[in-house]
């Protein structure tokens, strides 16, 4: 069965320890408990982090049959960036420093460290030789 994203949502939130009430989200009468909008919630951002991890690196690992174990991790680390900044925000996003700076959460989820690590997986797209035809008919 092919993956749909890079990383699980249990990988999620053993990394992350996050909670629903960490973001709000209350179970309804006669719809989805707390817990499953939680599920729903990682799972969009996997599958948020797996484009961006594709558009990074040039392709996809997810038609193969073998995923690289560290694009899972960095699909876990993207997503728990996603899950601070969520956190942060809904607690505060502004950050003052001193009397009279101000300044916005930093919203960067793909990190320095995470560009690097990506830098390992880079699709390479096979060169081919272009010989033009140079003869006049």
């Amino acid at each position: 069965m092919a993956l749909e994203h890079y990383g699980t949502v249990e990988s999620v939130l053993l990394y992350t320890g996050v909670k629903p009430a960490d973001f709000g989200l209350t179970s309804t009468t006669g719809g989805d408990t707390a817990e499953q909008k939680l599920i729903s919630l990682i799972t969009g951002w996997l599958k948020e982090a797996t484009d961006i991890i594709d558009r990074i690196i040039g392709g996809s690992y997810l038609d193969s049959d073998n995923v690289p174990p560290g694009l899972h991790n960095i699909a876990v680390r993207i997503v728990a960036n996603m899950c601070a900044q969520a956190i942060l925000r809904r607690e505060t996003p502004v950050i003052r420093i001193g009397e009279f700076a101000v300044r916005m959460t930093d919203d960067t989820i793909v990190t320095p460290s995470i560009k690097r690590d990506l830098s390992r997986y880079t699709k390479r797209i096979p060169l081919r030789s272009f010989v033009p035809n140079l003869q006049e008919d």
